[in-house]
């Protein structure tokens, strides 16, 4: 009896390790889709057909996570995508769109197995699925293709130059946050009250009534990820132009930053995010 127990245990034990290898798997197939593409499709096959597959899928996501792989693929990642269509469950919507996050906040290197996996099992659950503290922001290019702002006494909307419709639903354009913030509070705003906002200080914070500054106050961001996100922002050293334009209320300036200036703007801004996310990923990848 004694000897059966030890070998049902065992199974439980093969049987949990086979289960949590769904997690190496999502996090080879994020990083595979965002840097190495279609077109490689038979590398990643080769991982799956052996019989030593976890041992090459950490070989692999080790293989994707060196700078020259990322640099490389820079300007693709830029565009990258992660949109809904109108039959689709909105749940995988929302995975798509937090793909880079969960690996930011929640990626880690299990040095018993000598696997990549993840932490904080209810914690990464709930960021996927609770759309209540952890909804979708388009929190540079607004879903509805125009950003509020005030001209002088008068409230307008400014629409986005239509060549930059390909870039609202980047996996770059959101952070995650508190949903009633979302869509009461920073609604179709421009970038730079979004951050005033957020940040509780400043002329985009000070517009709130007392109603929307107790909602943004008791409902922090969460989400490392967007919280180093906004710290991009915070630093001065994303936007700065958007920003200023922002700043001083001027409605052609805008229109013509948008047409001209935003993807370069917008390029700098992966640039730094995938520099901080790198070193994020690969301190945990040292630790193995």
């Amino acid at each position: 009896l004694y000897k059966q127990k030890i070998e049902s245990l065992a199974q439980k034990k093969e049987l949990k390790q086979i289960y949590q290898s769904v997690y190496t798997m999502y996090i080879l197939y994020t990083l595979f889709t965002l840097f190495i593409g279609k077109k490689n499709k038979e590398r990643i096959y080769c991982v799956f057909k052996a019989g030593n597959y976890e041992e090459l899928m950490t070989t692999a996501i080790r293989s994707i996570l060196n700078e020259k792989t990322i640099v490389e693929n820079q300007k693709s990642i830029a565009y990258k995508t992660f949109t809904k269509s109108t039959s689709e469950d909105p749940r995988k919507d929302a995975f798509r769109c937090k793909a880079v996050a969960t690996l930011y906040n929640y990626m880690y290197f299990d040095t018993k197995r000598n696997i990549y996996t993840f932490n904080c099992h209810g914690e990464l659950a709930n960021f996927l699925l609770q759309s209540e503290r952890y909804s979708l922001e388009h929190f540079l290019l607004n879903s509805q293709l125009k950003c509020r702002v005030y001209l002088g006494t008068q409230d307008q909307t400014i629409p986005y130059d239509t060549s930059l419709y390909k870039f609202v639903g980047s996996m770059f354009n959101f952070i995650f946050v508190n949903e009633k913030v979302n869509n009461t509070v920073l609604d179709n705003r421009n970038l730079l009250e979004k951050v005033e906002i957020l940040r509780k200080e400043g002329k985009g914070y000070d517009s709130l009534t007392d109603k929307q500054k107790r909602l943004v106050i008791s409902s922090d961001v969460e989400c490392n990820y967007s919280k180093m996100a906004l710290k991009l922002f915070l630093d001065g050293k994303c936007f700065a132009k958007y920003m200023k334009i922002c700043a001083d209320q001027n409605e052609s300036s805008l229109k013509n930053y948008f047409a001209t200036q935003f993807v370069e703007e917008y390029s700098r801004y992966i640039d730094l995010l995938m520099e901080t996310f790198l070193k994020q990923i690969t301190c945990k990848q040292d630790k193995g």
